[in-house]
């Protein structure tokens, strides 16, 4: 395949707009090339570092040719090429599988997801808006949107009346996980966070990624007691469901401080302020542990 844009880290053609009717494409969430696209044309289409592949990822992790599409009998499948570093598909590490529409290929560091031809422009623009509010890497909220939201929702317990809990929550030792496994190793961790976080927390709750390794939840109409509960729970469940990587497990914990809204908290400044102090405290007094108002 040599027609139709390429993601390209240091040079390259601004993508078109849209993709075109009828076609499939490969859209890029996290990594050097979010936002960007790229159809999926021809029998193979190649994904590697090396300059000649049709996906080009300028990625350490990645190999010369580290995956390639092909088209089997209108079927498209994802196959591994011996890149050093695997391919995933939907976290679950794969040599050949086939592709249906949301799943999320990644490679190396990069995440793309795999968008059928059916209504290809809606489609498009709709992962454009999802990039715009979301984590690429966790797919939880982003600190933009999650801070806006926190916002609406603050605004709404002060006019109603109504009880807000704030919890902050930090990794402990992502960076000995980086430097003893590698940041792709490091990468999984923080989704494997996030998805039992987001697992925990549902609507009306809101769950976004603030930090490197922090993630915020916001929880409207919970009094202090229960969001402490709620935060110890969370704590304890990651506490004993280490990330289960490809050479060997990864033990994690996470430290978290609880505010709750009151006279004393002004606006959302303050509150995320006495969140991330009860947080320090967490970790002053050992981490993997919960310190609330």
């Amino acid at each position: 395949m040599t027609d139709g844009p390429k993601f390209r880290v240091l040079e390259g053609g601004t993508p078109p707009s849209s993709p075109g009717d009828g076609e499939p494409f490969l859209f890029a969430q996290h990594g050097d090339n979010v936002g960007r696209w790229v159809p999926i044309v021809g029998d193979r289409v190649t994904i590697g570092r090396s300059r000649s592949n049709d996906v080009v990822l300028l990625d350490e992790s990645v190999t010369r040719v580290h995956a390639s599409i092909i088209d089997r009998d209108g079927q498209l499948v994802i196959r591994d090429e011996g890149g050093t570093n695997g391919t995933f598909v939907n976290d679950r590490r794969v040599e050949e599988a086939p592709l249906s529409h949301g799943d999320l290929v990644r490679v190396g560091r990069s995440i793309m997801k795999f968008c059928s031809g059916e209504d290809s422009e809606r489609i498009y623009h709709e992962e454009i808006y999802r990039l715009a509010t979301t984590d690429g890497l966790t797919g939880v909220y982003n600190r933009r949107y999650f801070m806006d939201v926190a916002e609406r929702e603050l605004a709404r317990s002060r006019r109603d009346a109504l009880p807000l809990a704030l919890l902050m929550l930090d990794l402990d030792h992502l960076q000995r996980v980086n430097d003893r496994s590698g940041f792709t190793v490091g990468d999984h961790v923080l989704r494997h966070v996030a998805r039992l976080t987001r697992d925990r927390f549902v609507p009306p709750a809101v769950v976004g990624r603030v930090g490197g390794e922090a993630f915020a939840v916001m929880l409207p109409g919970a009094e202090l007691d229960a969001a402490r509960s709620a935060a110890e729970h969370l704590r304890a469940a990651i506490e004993d469901v280490p990330f289960a990587g490809e050479a060997r497990r990864v033990a994690v914990t996470v430290s978290v401080g609880v505010a709750t809204l009151g006279p004393e908290v002004a606006d959302l400044a303050a509150l995320v302020g006495r969140a991330e102090e009860h947080l320090g405290e967490a970790k002053r007094l050992g981490r993997n542990r919960v310190v609330s108002d």
